[in-house]
This record gives structure tokens, sequence and C-alpha cells, in this order.
């Protein structure tokens, strides 16, 4: 299972999956983002998307699988591994953080989130992603032979379910406790 990071979608996973062709691979739109526009995001959004990724596993007959995030599906696939360590016998992270652990940088954080969620709400979709690929941790995608078709890809997004996206699932939103994370998942 497949989860991509913020502004991205199902789609981001193409040519990573094209490589594991052996495997059965499960990409999914995270919430708010590509066909996944009217997913729900509820205050507890870290739960019921855990919730929903395990039954969507059950529903294909996935008792066990491989769960990798990159940026904000990392988060996520942490959230859900420690929820559901039953369901995943390996957990890759890309790019992932458990949370901020420091109170206040947690809500400096929150306040960075809920600005890009405003800007989202009264930016073009087209605009917001310049602001977003101009800074210095994406800079150098621009560059980036395909850079033309991850734009093309990321205007399919919906500016409010992304605004409520970054509100819920950004990295201020929660401060988890993973420290005895590995005692609870398997290793290997």
């Amino acid at each position: 299972m497949l989860l991509h990071g913020f502004l991205g979608s199902a789609a981001d996973w193409d040519e990573v999956i094209a490589q594991l062709a052996d495997f059965f691979c499960i990409a999914v739109d995270l919430p708010g983002h590509g066909q996944s526009k009217t997913w729900p995001i509820s205050a507890n959004a870290f739960d019921a998307t855990a919730q929903a990724l395990t039954e969507i596993l059950r529903r294909l007959g996935v008792r066990r699988c491989v769960l990798l995030g990159y940026s904000m599906g990392g988060r996520i696939a942490l959230h859900a591994a420690v929820r559901h360590p039953d369901l995943f016998s390996h957990l890759i992270l890309e790019s992932a953080s458990p949370g901020i652990r420091s109170k206040k940088e947690r809500a400096q954080r929150r306040e960075w989130d809920d600005s890009v969620a405003k800007r989202l709400q009264q930016q073009s979709l087209p605009s917001f992603l310049q602001f977003w690929y101009s800074q210095p941790l994406f800079r150098s995608l621009q560059n980036h032979v395909r850079f033309d078709n991850l734009m093309q890809r990321r205007l399919d997004n919906d500016p409010p379910a992304l605004a409520a996206a970054m509100r819920r699932l950004g990295a201020g939103e929660k401060k988890e406790r993973y420290v005895k994370m590995r005692q609870r998942l398997p290793q290997g």
C-alpha cells in the first residue's frame, strides 16, 4: 500500500508500481486529494484515515502488507501502523515525521499550516502551486523533466479539500507518542 504526500495522488506512484510488477500494489488518494475530494476530513482525521485504509485492505482480502508513505502519507502510514500493527509487515517512511514534540513548535507549525490552508482558499490553484514549488525544499523539482506533468496532476485537486487536509493532517496537528513504536511493530 502506497500513500502519497500533500498535493499528490495515487498517480504519483505509477512509475514505482511499474517497477514492482511482481507485486500487488494498492495506491490510494488520501483525503482531500485526487479522486478523494469528498472523503470527509474530520477532527480525528488520522484515526479516520487509518481506519479507512484498513477497510480498503480488508475489502480487497489483504491480510498483511508492506506500507509505504511519503511526507504527509508517511505520517498517516505511521499512524495506521501503530494503530493496526497486525496489518503491516513492514513500514517504509520517506520524508515523514511522527510529529513535533515541542508544544510551542507544534503551535507555530499549526499557524503555518493554517496560513497555507488560507492561501489555498484565497488564491487560484496555479498561483498556490507556484508558491508551493518555489519553496527551497521543492524548488529543485522545477528542473525535473516531468515537472510539467506533475503540475498538471496537481491541478486536479480541489483547493478547499486540500485546505482541510492541511489543517487536519499537517505536521502541527497532532503530537504522536511513537517513541515505543519499535516495541509494537514487528521487526524485520
